[in-house]
């Protein structure tokens, strides 16, 4: 597979917001922290 780079957390999320910009991927976080909220993610059963 070409183009394919396998990194840590924080150096993916350095380059998303590199390729994408930071303000859209922090919308992007916070968005999918509401969405885990919403359905219950994380909660201990």
């Amino acid at each position: 597979m070409a183009g394919i780079r396998i990194r840590c957390r924080a150096h993916n999320q350095f380059e998303a917001e590199r390729v994408f910009g930071a303000g859209f991927m922090e919308e992007k976080r916070e968005a999918a922290q509401r969405a885990a909220a919403e359905r219950g993610a994380g909660t201990v059963a």
